[in-house]
């Protein structure tokens, strides 16, 4: 006697609202012993804190009404008589996310077409644009579908490069927005802001856009009406009032017609969601100096149970180690901020060596976790870390000895002078100065000989007066490791050189 039953593959559905219907399919095969020729089915349900109406249970394809969300398991069990076999099937219920359409296409715009200079600010979130004017979308000239048709100004061979575009719309809790969508109409090319913060930018040129920047291409055909979708990070979302901030700019100032329009749409999401950690840029120090480190996350205070937001720095690479001083606390926190539900953090780092550093942070609300990498280059070749390569930790306390004016090996050269000529400050043999002239046999040049010091770079300046006009007779770089060099110069009448290193 054999008997085998199947409930089927496990199932994940998404649903906007409960109950929710759950197709049983199962399987059973028998051995069709005639001692026990009935094969008897019944589907169960494991959970008995959550409400599941069967069609019939009894049945092996049916469907069950199932009122709650999360992983649920379904037991098939099979019963001929003399054996009994079962199988489970596991089904996940996850609330769908929501949409919110937050821009539509065709949305009423505040906008500037007379050609001015805005810098910066129009494009912040609570810059005053009451006095703009106000139209719908398509925006432009040129092409006769516009809705609000935009000035290019009272000459139509030099048009305004620029025109810019602004929409308010109100978001009540950003940290339940789990992604956004835009898609942005523009002809020629257009760069767009959320609060203050670029969040693209199309058919524009690398670096600082100002408003004389001209668009990269030309923009024919379809292109010119089409929506270019990108997708945006929702960590900018603020509660209340937000901004979209849009620039669209012309190839040339003869371009014959401009066009804008801006769609924005975002899911969202009531069950609990990773916390939301800003991204950070690549940042630079000059070591041995230390560096602010600001963190910004935003949370949805989920799950109700531990409900608590903590956030840590994790040491990733680098060539030495870091430690980090919490700046609220005042006392060190070695490579850890730890604060329930703080939304903001700033540490103090300071690395014990120069190099690049990555250093990962990382948001846990006791469920879910997020984290994001920051690139850090602490610079050595700063007058700083000249310092402490050259004087004890006594010595860098006494201005009088490590200081930029000081010279303490009285050489005529101060610590200044001579951290950038390469020189040991405290070695008055070691200092930048011319240290031989030699006249070649024929009596035709000179050779002028220096001790030169590793990256650096030379000049040697000649005059037949000694106050003066000085000018270049030759220049060269210092070999990889420094030492002994020389310069050759034609052989002049009278003769006075003078050795510097070019500043940047």
């Amino acid at each position: 006697m054999c008997i085998r039953d199947r409930a089927g593959v496990d199932q994940v559905i998404e649903t906007k609202s409960l109950p929710v219907s759950v197709h049983l399919s199962g399987m059973v095969s028998d051995d069709t012993n005639p001692d026990f020729p009935t094969v008897k089915t019944e589907w169960s349900f494991s959970n008995n804190q959550i409400t599941v109406m069967f069609a019939d249970s009894g049945q092996l394809q049916t469907t069950a009404e199932l009122f709650g969300l999360g992983k649920h398991t379904f037991r098939l069990t099979a019963d001929d008589g003399q054996y009994t076999f079962s199988d489970e099937l596991t089904v996940e219920i996850k609330r769908a996310p929501m949409e919110r359409t937050f821009i539509t296409a065709g949305s009423e715009w505040r906008y500037l077409d007379n050609g001015s200079n805005q810098g910066t600010k129009w494009r912040a979130r609570l810059f005053d644009d009451t006095k703009w004017k106000a139209g719908p979308a398509q925006l432009g000239y040129g092409d006769n579908g516009e809705k609000t048709e935009l000035s290019f100004g009272g000459n139509s061979s030099n048009k305004h490069v620029t025109s810019y575009f602004r929409h308010a719309f109100e978001v009540t809790t950003p940290t339940g927005v789990i992604s956004l969508e835009a898609a942005l109409v523009r002809d020629d090319g257009a760069a767009a802001y959320l609060n203050g913060k670029e969040i693209l930018r199309s058919n524009m040129p690398q670096g600082n856009i100002r408003y004389d920047t001209l668009a990269s291409l030309t923009v024919g055909g379809e292109e010119e009406s089409a929506f270019q979708p990108f997708t945006v990070d929702p960590i900018l979302l603020v509660e209340g009032k937000n901004v979209i901030a849009v620039e669209v700019h012309q190839t040339s100032r003869t371009s014959s017609d401009i066009s804008f329009d801006f769609e924005l749409r975002g899911k969202g999401s009531d069950e609990n969601q990773p916390p939301k950690v800003l991204p950070f840029n690549d940042l630079t120090l000059a070591w041995p100096s230390p560096i602010k480190l600001e963190v910004q996350v935003s949370d949805d205070a989920l799950p109700s149970t531990p409900g608590q937001l903590a956030m840590r720095w994790k040491f990733k690479s680098g060539p030495g180690t870091v430690t980090l001083i919490d700046d609220r606390l005042g006392v060190t926190a070695p490579m850890h901020i730890g604060h329930s539900r703080r939304h903001r953090g700033a540490t103090t780092a300071s690395f014990s060596e120069p190099g690049t550093y990555v250093l990962i942070f990382v948001a846990d609300d006791g469920k879910a976790q997020s984290m994001r990498e920051l690139v850090i280059h602490a610079e050595g070749n700063s007058f700083a870390a000249w310092q402490h390569a050259h004087f004890s930790l006594a010595e860098l306390g006494q201005a009088i000895v490590s200081g930029p004016d000081a010279d303490p090996d009285n050489d005529g050269m101060s610590n200044q002078d001579e951290y950038i000529a390469g020189t040991d400050p405290k070695d008055a043999k070691s200092r930048l100065e011319i240290q031989m002239i030699q006249v070649d046999a024929a009596g035709e040049q000179l050779s002028v000989y220096f001790h030169s010091a590793p990256k650096r770079s030379y000049r040697l300046l000649q005059s037949p007066n000694v106050l003066g006009p000085w000018q270049t007779a030759g220049e060269l770089n210092s070999p990889p490791k420094g030492g002994p060099v020389k310069l050759v110069v034609p052989l002049g009448e009278i003769q006075f050189f003078r050795l510097e290193i070019p500043g940047d």
